[in-house]
């Protein structure tokens, strides 16, 4: 212990060295003596050769001992001189944001005035989809869409769900067009309790997609959300679906990316790519924004049609979408913020109306794949067991022609004015082939039993 002391001793550790390469000097030298006298004497060779070879073994065992004993003193000095240098431990953690050139920094001390020796928390460095939310979560709101009652004087719920802010300066939001339904104003209600109410401003049904203006003074302490570039997005990233279901705080589903660019024929609605995630989309969280780890909006939810297969609206053509009416919005002068236009994406010009009459029916559907059949049989146990194709209601609007008329989510259409179906897209075509009609049959399946409802569409020019 007393010689281990000494030789950590810098002092005494530095003459140490020096008379250990003194000493392996003259070793070296004497090895070479012995083995020049060892070639003068051939006469004694047997008995020189013996002698030397015990000396060269104790020599090597010397040199051995030297040479372990430098080895050793080296990584002793490397080591203190390395934790001398990171004793404390700083992690810095850079967040850009896409909307502006200033970058957050975040540092974490793992040594604590306090407590020393206190190691960093996990959760501290690793909660990064904390970092988003709670980012994101004061621009996401809770749409509700009301109408009057047409025997009472009071307004009636008609649908609900999410949306953001995307627009500070004209007071924004951006929604889902089923969200809004048929309904002209809407109320708003934010994060932390406020409500406001918010006039529906465009809408444009093929993308269902829609905007809301609210007052820009109820938002001037809000940063909006920034749309990313769903173009560069890969099957398997990070998404988080953020939303406000039934005037609830937000709610939070993680998941990734199952498909970049799902078709909509595929899956009997609108026939466009959809974002294909396994982040839950539940009631009420249509329309709010699909995040990416970066904190940008690369969609916009729209549907869950099973466990673990929802679908979002990518964010290019919401930005196309804001285009056309930010194009229409300054082209307009008379009070345009207090009137409802339809924006149709599929004519040539952007900006324009629909010039055809609109059916509305309120109600979402989709085509059933063999794959959806075998997960809603699973799933629900009164879900029929002998369909094979059909088109089922997702969702119906509390108020609309659909809900009147009977309808209800699960319900299962297979015919639509004696015409068999198998595919959503079929019953757009025969509800615009039998516009003039005033009422629509449908025949359905609900559970075991095959049931007929008509509906009368509403009409809008």
């Amino acid at each position: 212990m007393f010689f281990y002391s000494r030789l950590f001793n810098p002092s005494i550790r530095r003459l140490y060295l020096n008379r250990i390469e003194s000493n392996c000097s003259n070793l070296i030298l004497r090895c070479l003596s012995n083995r020049s006298s060892f070639n003068r004497k051939s006469s004694n060779r047997s008995e020189l050769l013996s002698k030397s070879n015990r000396n060269s073994n104790k020599f090597l065992y010397y040199g051995l001992i030297v040479v372990t004993s430098m080895i050793a003193i080296y990584f002793y000095e490397r080591r203190e001189k390395y934790f001398n240098k990171n004793n404390h431990l700083n992690l810095k953690l850079f967040e850009t944001k896409s909307d502006s050139n200033r970058s957050n920094e975040i540092v974490l001390e793992s040594i604590q005035k306090s407590e020393p020796s206190s190691p960093v928390k996990p959760r501290l460095f690793w909660n990064f989809f904390a970092e988003i939310v709670e980012r994101a979560s004061p621009a996401v709101v809770f749409v509700q869409a009301q109408q009057h009652h047409p025997f009472l004087p009071i307004q009636s719920n008609v649908s609900s769900g999410s949306g953001f802010l995307v627009d500070k300066t004209d007071g924004i939001i951006l929604t889902n067009a089923h969200v809004i339904g048929n309904c002209k104003k809407v109320i708003i209600q934010f994060s932390d309790g406020r409500t406001v109410e918010g006039h529906v401003e465009f809408v444009d049904e093929y993308l269902d997609l829609a905007t809301v203006k609210i007052p820009s003074n109820v938002i001037k302490n809000l940063e909006p959300l920034s749309l990313g570039d769903s173009k560069t997005i890969r099957a398997g990233e990070w998404c988080l679906a953020v939303g406000s279901p039934f005037s609830l705080s937000n709610t939070v589903t993680v998941g990734v990316i199952s498909s970049i660019s799902r078709a909509g024929r595929d899956l009997g609605i609108r026939d466009i790519d959809y974002i294909q995630t396994d982040a839950s989309i539940n009631v009420g969280n249509s329309g709010g924004p699909l995040l990416n780890i970066d904190g940008e909006t690369i969609g916009i939810n729209t549907l869950k049609v099973g466990e673990g297969i929802s679908f979002a609206i990518p964010s290019d053509y919401a930005k196309e979408f804001l285009k056309k009416c930010k194009k229409y919005r300054n082209q307009s002068t008379n009070n345009w913020w207090n009137r409802r236009t339809d924006i149709d994406s599929k004519y040539t010009e952007p900006s324009a109306p629909v010039p055809n009459r609109r059916i509305y029916l309120g109600f979402t559907i989709v085509t059933l794949t063999p794959n959806l059949i075998k997960s809603n049989q699973q799933q629900n146990p009164n879900f029929p067991t002998d369909i094979q194709s059909g088109v089922m209601v997702y969702r119906v609007v509390l108020g609309a022609p659909a809900h009147l008329g009977g309808f209800e989510s699960g319900d299962i259409i297979t015919a639509v004015n004696g015409k068999n179906v198998a595919t959503a897209d079929e019953i757009y075509r025969i509800i615009q082939s039998d516009s003039d009609q005033s009422a629509l049959e449908f025949t359905v399946r609900r559970g075991c039993n095959d049931i007929k409802i008509k509906v009368s569409p509403l009409l809008s020019d």
